[in-house]
C-alpha cells in the first residue's frame, strides 16, 4: 500500500476498499504508527516489532506505543484467522486457542503467498523511501521463484530462451523484457531480429552484460519492429502469457 504517509482515514476502511478489487483475502503484515495525524512508522504484527521510518528507507526499531498494543493483538489475529482459511490444521488451533508461533505465521505466509491463495498487504511510501527493504524482504521469503511463476503459467522448464517484451522506448531501440526460461546471451536472434546489447540497471544506471538468466528483467537493444506484448523464442507460448492492448496514444 503506497503512499502510507498521505494516509487520513481508517486503516480497516482502506483495506476493505482493496478487497472488493481482489480476488484473494487481503492478509495485513503491518500497522501504521501515528503521531499527530501523520504515519511515522509501522508495527510488524508477526514478529511484534515496532518502526520508526527516517531518511533514504533507514527505519529506527522502538518499543511498541502502549495504546497500539491491543491493535496490534487484534490485527495478529485477524492476519491468523486469514491464513487459517487455507490451512485446517490452523484452524483447528485457533478454535482451541492454542496461539501460533511466529515461524509458524511466517510458514503460512510463504506457502500461500507462493501458491496465489492471499495477497500479502506491506506499508510504504516510495517517494520518501519508507516500507521498500521490507517489501524487498517479503518479496524474497514469499513470493515464487522464477521457476514456479513459469510453471503456473504453463511454460515447460525445457527449451530455447523465452523472452517477453514489457515496454518499449524509442521507437524499437531498447525494449524491456522478462526473461522467463532459459539463459539470454547477448548477440541472440529471436525470427531474425538480433539482440543488440543487455542492459541491467543496479542504482539506476545502465550497465551491460553478457548474458541474463530466468527471472530477470533486462533492457535489450535494437529489436526494431518487437511490439509490446510480443513473446520471443516461442510463438506458441503467447497464448499463455497474455498482455493487455495498449491504450490509444495521445
Amino acid at each position: 500500500m503506497n503512499k502510507i504517509d498521505t494516509l487520513t482515514g481508517s486503516l480497516d476502511d482502506t483495506l476493505a476498499a482493496l478487497q472488493t478489487c481482489s480476488k484473494y483475502p487481503l492478509a495485513p503484515r503491518q500497522l501504521p504508527i501515528r503521531e499527530n495525524d501523520a504515519v511515522v512508522g509501522y508495527i510488524e504484527v508477526v514478529s511484534g516489532r515496532a518502526y520508526r521510518y527516517g531518511a533514504n528507507q533507514a527505519a529506527e526499531r522502538i518499543e511498541i506505543p502502549p495504546q497500539l498494543r491491543d491493535p496490534e493483538k487484534h490485527a495478529l489475529d485477524g492476519l491468523a484467522e486469514v491464513l487459517a482459511d487455507q490451512d485446517d490444521a490452523l484452524l483447528e488451533k485457533l478454535i482451541e486457542e492454542v496461539e501460533p508461533t511466529a515461524s509458524e505465521l511466517y510458514q503460512h505466509l510463504r506457502k500461500d503467498q507462493a501458491s496465489g491463495t492471499i495477497v500479502e498487504v506491506l506499508l510504504g511510501s516510495a517517494a520518501r523511501g519508507q516500507g521498500i527493504f521490507p517489501l524487498w524482504k517479503a518479496m524474497r521469503h514469499d513470493v515464487p521463484d522464477a521457476a514456479e511463476t513459469a510453471g503456473h503459467r504453463g511454460i515447460v522448464a525445457e527449451g530455447e530462451p523465452l523472452v517477453q517484451i514489457f515496454k518499449t522506448l524509442q521507437a524499437g531501440k531498447l525494449s524491456y523484457g522478462r526473461i522467463w526460461r532459459g539463459v539470454l546471451h547477448d548477440s541472440a536472434t529471436f525470427d531474425g531480429a538480433r539482440v543488440g546489447g543487455i542492459h541491467r540497471y543496479p542504482g539506476g544506471e545502465s550497465v551491460r552484460v553478457p548474458e541474463a538468466d530466468a527471472g530477470e528483467l533486462v533492457a535489450l537493444g535494437r529489436l526494431d519492429g518487437v511490439a509490446t506484448g510480443a513473446v520471443l523464442g516461442n510463438p506458441g507460448a503467447a497464448g499463455s502469457l497474455p498482455f493487455p492492448a495498449p491504450p490509444p496514444p495521445v
